[in-house]
């Protein structure tokens, strides 16, 4: 417990990277406003040492800018058409035990997801691939098996 408090201690207390990093933050809401279209993919993020400049230091800044307001409100829409069609596999209810033990690794990884979500305000998290093939492969597997024994 101590630990966790003196490391967020230390990141807190770091005057100029704090201030940098809600610069950024800002400066991304701003051009966000300037150009609700967006620049185009990889003109923002953990691409800029590639061919962009700008930096927004949280994924969905990111997603506005190389998307726009609009490409980022149907990737909202997409998410939430996943997350129904989940909420649906796992009210399913099956009796099977070998079903609730892949419901239960389907629940964790739901919730893994949403911490990833919340990571996202201040993290790239999807810009590793190693992420999204592993995670989005065990997701995929553990929806698909349960949706296929209900049908």
């Amino acid at each position: 417990m101590f630990t966790f408090l003196g490391i967020l201690a230390f990141s807190v207390l770091k005057r100029e990277s704090s201030l940098a990093h809600l610069a950024a933050k800002r400066g991304g809401i701003m051009q966000v406003i300037e150009q609700p279209l967006g620049y185009g993919l990889g003109s923002s993020g953990p691409a800029v040492h590639h061919s962009g400049n700008l930096l927004p230091e949280n994924y969905y800044l990111q997603l506005m800018l190389d998307l726009g307001t609009v490409g980022f409100l149907l990737r909202c829409g997409v998410l939430a058409l996943w997350f129904c069609e989940l909420k649906k596999i796992r009210s399913l209810g099956n009796e099977n035990s070998e079903a609730m033990k892949v419901q239960r690794v389907l629940g964790a990884l739901h919730t893994g997801f949403m911490a990833f979500l919340v990571m996202g305000l201040f993290l790239h998290v999807f810009e590793d691939s190693m992420v999204n093939y592993l995670f989005f492969s065990l997701y995929g597997i553990s929806a698909g098996w349960l949706s296929g024994r209900s049908a």
